[in-house]
């Protein structure tokens, strides 16, 4: 299975959304049939905050692909920051310390937001 998630800034704050079932996550999840995982982050990340993402950068992961980069500005009104049209999310918002109740180990996001604050560095606008 192929899978691409975002890190997604917005100034030095990162979006988060909240599984229903899971808990704290990255916007992400299958690419889809013909589709680029470049196609897919950017539909993920609409379907799951109701927002457009712009990438700068992105790493290859062993089954799939992260991606920087910015919540994007304009192309249509966000999603309020505790409510999304999709069924799987219940809520997104911004932090600059990973919260609690994480969907994944804890390691697994701090290595990845190492990585990403790395490259938010040299993209900085």
């Amino acid at each position: 299975m192929r899978f691409v998630y975002a890190v997604a800034f917005e100034g030095d704050k990162f979006l988060m959304v909240r599984n229903r079932r899971r808990g704290w996550e990255m916007p992400g999840g299958k690419i889809g049939s013909g589709e680029s995982p470049q196609e897919a982050v950017e539909r993920e990340f609409l379907e799951e905050t109701g927002m457009k993402f712009e990438s700068f950068a992105s790493s290859d992961l062993p089954n799939g692909a992260v991606f920087f980069g910015w919540v994007k500005k304009g192309g249509g009104e966000p999603a309020p920051r505790d409510a999304t049209n999709s069924e799987e999310i219940d809520s997104i918002s911004l932090f600059d310390i990973l919260p609690e109740e994480l969907s994944f180990p804890r390691k697994e996001y701090e290595s990845m937001l190492q990585e990403a604050r790395i490259e938010l560095k040299k993209h900085r606008r």
